[in-house]
């Protein structure tokens, strides 16, 4: 795990490279997609840094990529961040429609899991099926390794 410091002693939330985190999911689940033939894409910018409970949204990630691969099949599955002010946008997408109201039903427990977190789930079916996740990051401007 990657840590950092933050200069403002009044942030104590845990810090890592968020990348860091996807590639470990993608290790834990690289043979399951290779199964399904499904490739993980890890896009997430190397030294993003994030303060948030790593150990909470990785039991959230771990989830959402297990159910996505599970629901995939010779795909490309695209993981990538975006940070806006104190929000991270977590984006796991395929070119291959899934059941909203499916995954909705399935991903409801760690959906209240993100709402923890300050965040939430959502899925959106165009290009394909693209499942969000959003949390509040305690760093307020970005921050990189």
């Amino acid at each position: 795990m990657s840590t950092f410091t933050h200069p403002n002693p009044l942030i104590q939330q845990e810090t890592f490279a968020l990348h860091h985190l996807v590639g470990k999911l993608e290790n834990r689940y690289g043979p399951l997609a290779d199964q399904r033939f499904n490739k993980i894409i890890n896009e997430v910018p190397e030294k993003l840094v994030v303060a948030t409970n790593e150990r909470q949204l990785s039991i959230i990630m771990d989830k959402v990529l297990g159910t996505f691969i599970n629901d995939s099949f010779c795909d490309n599955i695209h993981i990538s961040a975006k940070w806006f002010h104190n929000l991270v946008l977590i984006h796991m997408h395929n070119d291959h429609i899934i059941k909203q109201s499916e995954l909705m039903l399935y991903l409801h427990p760690v959906n209240l899991l993100a709402a923890e977190l300050g965040g939430c789930i959502s899925i959106s079916e165009m290009n394909g099926t693209t499942i969000s996740i959003t949390f509040i990051n305690k760093f307020t401007t970005p921050v990189f390794i």
